[in-house]
């Protein structure tokens, strides 16, 4: 009797370790199962994306070729309604990025091409602070926050971009200046403008004088108006500006 128990259990172990051994074998073929088609959403969203134009294009990723000819790939591409393939395309990206690092960077590609810069604006700030310096992305956050006219975040954005190159860059002087104008004092402006002409040039000139125009000053404001032009700036191109300003709208 006791050898038939010993027996009996042997192989309610075995039967209990093989169902064990089965569970587990299953279980990672199902989170390969899932991961494997996590990445073939976020590869088709960002091929499609890419294939629509646009900064996406500009990003190295390797599309493999199954994706690039499914089904699936082509009937988004082909759809009549690109807006509606871009919010899909948003939507896929926004809940894979908790796995795929980049998938809030083509996100916000997306968001940008449907016009929410606000919701751009927070996904490009999220990913300059997670990820190695570029000033290309630094430069999109600054296009997101002026179209959605956050002058306060755009100037604090430049302060912290120039801390991390403080090599003259054209793009971030005149967000600096145009942020300025809308959040600082005219002396403000007027003296940004001094430190930011050696590498804005004529711009710069034309910034100090809506500031010079702002504090009362008509007079300055002419004379900084010329020097722009001695500076190099095109007569046209400086009355647009100035015409900008004069109206509240520095960009």
């Amino acid at each position: 009797m006791n050898g038939k128990r010993i027996v009996f259990f042997m192989c309610l172990l075995l039967v209990s370790a093989a169902a064990s051994v089965w569970f587990l074998a299953r279980s990672a073929g199902d989170g390969r199962t899932r991961q494997g088609e996590a990445a073939e959403r976020y590869l088709r969203a960002v091929y499609v994306l890419q294939s629509l134009g646009g900064p996406a294009a500009e990003e190295k990723e390797d599309i493999p070729s199954r994706i690039v000819n499914s089904d699936q790939s082509e009937d988004l591409l082909h759809h009549s309604d690109k807006i509606l393939v871009l919010k899909r395309s948003a939507e896929e990206l926004a809940a894979l990025g908790g796995i795929f690092p980049r998938a809030g960077l083509f996100e916000a590609y997306a968001r940008m091409s449907l016009g929410e810069h606000e919701a751009a604006a927070r996904l490009l700030s999220r990913y300059v602070a997670e990820n190695e310096y570029r000033p290309a992305y630094y430069a999109l956050l600054g296009d997101n926050l002026a179209e959605s006219a956050d002058y306060v975040s755009l100037l604090l954005y430049c302060r912290e971009w120039k801390e991390k190159d403080p090599s003259c860059n054209r793009v971030r002087s005149r967000y600096t200046l145009a942020a300025l104008y809308k959040t600082g004092s005219c002396e403000d402006v007027a003296s940004r403008a001094r430190e930011e002409s050696a590498c804005l040039g004529w711009e710069a000139e034309v910034y100090a004088a809506g500031a010079a125009q702002a504090c009362g000053d008509g007079e300055s404001a002419r004379r900084l108006l010329q020097k722009a032009e001695s500076a190099g700036g095109d007569a046209v191109h400086i009355q647009r500006l100035w015409e900008r300003l004069r109206a509240g709208h520095p960009l």
